[in-house]
């Protein structure tokens, strides 16, 4: 049986100037101190930080202002509406203006078919992240789904196309922003690296055998390390 854990399995570290002043907000039952945000950079993503109420991370946040910079560091989930990213910091700093941070980390399930760009130079796909939030109402946590477009290219292109629907992966890369047909921004994940978790025994005693984590069975994390490409960067 999986362990349902109350965090997601995905989180970010970043660089941001908040787009407004930091303001309290009650979200799934908790309070929190949230701020709009935005990643800076040749295209900025538009985000949302958080922090829980009383946290040394809202005391932080509490302290900035309107274009301030910082980096924030915690878990990461998207809002129902428009799939915005929200960081749940539970580090929050000062950042300097020669300084860029962007790396975020999601461990789902592949769940659509491969989509090639016009270019044929990168391949995006829907990966399934799910997370758990205990209900107001009950002892039993509600499973909620989040679903992030990853893209790819070169070496991870060929590692994203080849996994197959359901495949449990591993994707590390940055937040990216872009414009659809009816200028409408979203966001989607440009994979550094992608590892793709074959769920087989690899020999030895296993000294995690009969446990779970992070809501998968511990089998589905075994396999080979030959995923990363010598220029991933």
């Amino acid at each position: 049986m999986a362990c349902h854990c109350n965090d997601p399995v995905s989180y970010a570290s970043v660089i941001v100037a908040l787009a407004d002043q930091p303001v309290a907000i009650v979200a799934d039952g908790k309070e929190f101190l949230s701020a709009a945000a935005s990643i800076q950079g040749s295209q900025p993503v538009n985000i949302s930080i958080r922090a829980r109420a009383t946290s040394s991370a809202a005391k932080a946040l509490q302290a900035k202002a309107t274009g301030d910079l910082l980096i924030a560091s915690g878990d990461i989930s998207l809002t129902p509406e428009g799939g915005v990213p929200v960081i749940t910091a539970t580090v929050v700093c000062d950042a300097h203006a020669d300084q860029y941070l962007n790396e975020v980390v999601i461990v789902g399930r592949i769940g659509s078919d491969s989509r090639l760009a016009e270019s044929g130079k990168s391949v995006k796909r829907s990966v399934a992240v799910n997370r758990y939030l205990k209900a107001s109402d009950s002892d039993e946590p509600v499973e909620i789904t989040d679903w992030y477009g990853v893209r790819a290219f070169g070496f991870t292109k060929q590692k994203l196309e080849a996994a197959g629907k359901g495949a449990l992966v591993q994707v590390t890369g940055v937040f990216d922003q872009l414009t659809n047909a009816k200028q409408e921004a979203f966001c989607e994940i440009k994979a550094r690296s992608i590892r793709v978790h074959k769920g087989r025994r690899t020999g030895g005693n296993d000294p995690a055998t009969g446990t779970t984590a992070a809501g998968y069975d511990q089998e589905s994390f075994l396999g080979d390390a030959d995923d990363i490409a010598p220029n991933w960067s």
